[in-house]
């Protein structure tokens, strides 16, 4: 499988369901529902196929991402050169209804604003953030332009926070969220330059947020050195 695996709360509050792609010529999502009982397979909604196809050339990455609302799911496939929305049933871990929204781009990060009304995405190829109304998504609206932005996450304070290649700051999509939200380009100061890092390519490319205490911490994934390294920062600071 890929990269791109996620987990969306079931309707009954409390199982998840395990939404994995595909890897390579595996064109499919992997629905399986984790429960008290254990992992299963969700046999009625697993092995839907994208409308991208099986590529034999190259492995998918990119983010995918469920809405807050568990009603949505986005895929960016960075390789492929491609934004999907799907429709998603938290009762039944059905996927339909794919919408593409962005082809010939390479986008890597996307993510859902917390209301679930909007998606945002960056696109490499462009050095952009763009964004799309959920409900009526057209043309891309351009957000933000000038940076190589790559993953995105919702920290716990509901602002969207946006990882920057070679950079020691991570940019910040923020509330009201809209078609064109305010941003904030050095959102987090890292303190730690890393243009210099042995993984420059890589080490900004996922980016997670968790609370602890009164602060915030990211743990930011180095693929090149198997490991992770972490960040502290006040959250008066944001």
């Amino acid at each position: 499988v890929s990269e791109q695996i996620i987990a969306v709360p079931h309707c009954n509050g409390r199982d998840y369901w395990i939404i994995i792609h595909g890897y390579f010529t595996d064109a499919r999502f992997y629905v399986y529902l984790l429960s008290p009982s254990g992992l299963t397979n969700a046999s009625l909604s697993s092995n839907v196929p994208d409308v991208y196809g099986p590529f034999s050339a190259r492995a998918r990455v990119g983010q995918l991402k469920a809405s807050p609302n568990a009603s949505r799911i986005a895929m960016a496939d960075w390789n492929h050169q491609n934004l999907a929305i799907y429709d998603f049933n938290s009762s039944t871990g059905a996927i339909t209804n794919e919408t593409v929204l962005m082809t010939g781009q390479s986008i890597y990060g996307c993510s859902f604003d917390p209301t679930s009304q909007f998606l945002y995405a960056s696109v490499q190829s462009t050095n952009q953030i763009v964004s799309f109304s959920v409900t009526a998504p057209g043309t891309p609206t351009v957000v933000a332009t000038g940076t190589q932005w790559w993953g995105m996450q919702i920290g716990p304070d509901g602002i969207i926070y946006v990882a920057k290649q070679n950079n020691q700051f991570i940019s910040s999509i923020n509330p009201p969220f809209t078609l064109t939200p305010g941003t904030t380009n050095n959102a987090v100061d890292l303190q730690q330059d890393q243009t210099n890092s042995p993984c420059v390519s890589c080490l900004f490319y996922n980016a997670c947020l968790f609370r602890k205490n009164s602060a915030f911490k990211i743990a930011l994934s180095k693929k090149n050195l198997f490991c992770s390294e972490f960040y502290k920062f006040d959250v008066r600071s944001l």
